[in-house]
């Protein structure tokens, strides 16, 4: 005679899909919290080499900055990168950055020097904090596809175990 019936579900529980945002705190936040990291490690560091103007599409510098800029460059015996003009921008915004999440989205935070708000709109100045943090489709595209394989490998890591007894 049976005497006990238990079932043993391995995976995620049911209980992660039931919720205001369960399943967003659980599985989103981690991975949106990923793309910004993996974000400032690979993709902030693309903006100040060679070619990064034409490939982000940096609004243009006048005359007189450019000029001020190379004799700066040559000065110190290196090429004029792009968003580098003491090189104070990128010391700054590539050492940390602070990334907060929810289940809807992340930022990440990074600090910089004063300049970097300081643009105004129609005006002059180029808005650098908004250069420095443009994409491309296809940088787009490719964190996409690496959120969805970060999102699948931790919905698969799972292994939780939950026993449910049928009858006794």
């Amino acid at each position: 005679m049976i005497r006990t019936i238990t079932i043993t579900e391995i995976g995620l529980p049911e209980a992660i899909f039931k919720g205001k945002n369960a399943f967003g705190d659980k599985v989103v936040k981690p991975v949106l919290k990923q793309l910004v990291r993996y974000w400032h490690k690979f993709f902030l560091p693309r903006h100040f080499k060679e070619g990064a103007q034409a490939r982000y599409h940096y609004r243009r510098r006048t005359e007189q900055y450019k000029r001020r800029k190379r004799i700066l460059a040559m000065a110190r015996g290196r090429a004029a990168a792009p968003l580098v003009f003491t090189g104070r921008l990128k010391r700054e915004v590539s050492r940390t950055i602070k990334v907060k999440g929810t289940g809807k989205r992340a930022q990440g935070v990074m600090t910089g020097p004063r300049y970097m708000y300081m643009y105004s709109k129609g005006g002059d100045r180029p808005n650098i904090a908004g250069e420095l943090t443009k994409q491309t489709k296809a940088e787009m595209n490719e964190q996409a596809q690496r959120a969805e394989r970060l999102a699948l490998a931790l919905i698969n890591s799972d292994r939780t175990r939950v026993r449910h007894r049928i009858a006794s």
